[in-house]
């Protein structure tokens, strides 16, 4: 609903063409009532789990749960959570404002923040917004799924979005993908002192039609005829000379 304002009429004002008494305080209530749907949280020092107690998190929840919908603002600072998982019902926004940090701290056992009828905690597109688990990401079901647009990824990079990776799963061939301002960057799999990596039932190399100029030692590629040699196969990249494995 938009802001309800009094007409306080013309100056010097009494003069009768302005809103009754009655009317303005109308508006003053239903100004009041479009407000009661806000449950501000702007004391820091309590522990912000208990839902008996005005001004915490949990309480500004329950309440808004109860409403069926409501904004839950935050003001900068940090609200702890020392004993519980946050729940945030469906149709409640929670939104922090002013310049400096809001943050919520679950601290409890069951760190995290967990959502109900499969609602969504989404950063604000407008400013640079994060959302941050202090442990994990859990979801229901035994699954964890992240869907974006067709055309869209997930990125998991270095925060200043120079290195990283790219999982592209928006068509029936998905794909890892290394994302560096290399053109050299490999993706390795694995680590030193493992048993290196297991894929079942195997791994399928795409036949390479074309020299693979961009290559470096210790490469693998299934190559066609007269592409790294003589013969169609498997061939190694050694001391920067193709060599026919099998």
């Amino acid at each position: 609903m938009p802001k309800r304002t009094i007409n306080i009429g013309q100056p010097p004002g009494n003069l009768g063409n302005g809103d009754t008494l009655r009317d303005a305080f109308d508006k003053t209530n239903a100004n009041f009532d479009e407000l009661n749907t806000v449950y501000p949280i702007v004391d820091t020092s309590l522990d912000h789990d208990d839902p008996t107690v005005e001004g915490t998190i949990a309480k500004a929840l329950e309440d808004a749960g109860n409403a069926s919908s409501g904004l839950i603002v935050q003001g900068p600072g940090t609200v702890t959570c020392p004993n519980i998982t946050l729940n945030v019902p469906k149709n409640v926004v929670i939104k922090g404002v002013g310049r400096a940090t809001n943050t919520i701290k679950i601290t409890g056992s069951q760190d995290g923040i967990t959502l109900t009828n499969r609602e969504k905690l989404t950063p604000d597109n407008l400013g640079d917004t994060d959302v941050m688990f202090p442990r994990s990401l859990w979801l229901s079901d035994n699954k964890c799924r992240i869907q974006g647009p067709a055309d869209g990824y997930l990125s998991i990079d270095d925060g200043i979005d120079t290195n990283g990776l790219h999982l592209i799963a928006n068509s029936e061939n998905p794909s890892i993908q290394p994302k560096s301002n290399s053109t050299t960057a490999l993706l390795s799999l694995g680590k030193a002192n493992s048993r290196g990596v297991e894929c079942l039932p195997g791994i399928i190399l795409p036949v390479q039609t074309a020299s693979l100029s961009d290559a470096v030692d210790s490469t693998v590629a299934q190559c066609a005829t007269r592409v790294a040699g003589p013969n169609r196969g498997l061939y190694q990249l050694r001391d920067s000379n193709w060599t026919f494995i099998s």
